[in-house]
């Protein structure tokens, strides 16, 4: 998705030129509300860098566990695959 940045005052000033000083306020400050009411819907699911690093930490806490869990259950699985290739 392609996105165009451009700030309030650029948006201004082009609207100024094409539709004059006042309409140009009144559709860039409707513009910014728009933009504003978008975010605080937005606002909930986007992370913060904290958010990001408590994710973080709280998976590599769980880590070892993880590692460990898996290690039996591979085992597991290995073994019952020799016991099937055994009777095999």
């Amino acid at each position: 998705m392609s996105t165009l940045q451009i700030s309030e005052i650029q948006l201004y000033n082009i609207l100024r030129e094409k539709i004059g000083d006042q309409q140009a306020q009144m559709l860039t400050d409707c513009v910014e509300s728009r933009i504003d009411r978008e975010f605080e819907k937005n606002k909930s699911v986007l992370s913060t860098k904290s958010d990001i690093l408590e994710l973080k930490n709280v998976l590599s806490e769980n880590n070892p566990e993880t590692i460990k869990w898996m290690f039996i259950f591979w085992t597991g699985q290995l073994l019952a695959m020799f016991d099937f290739l055994k009777f095999w």
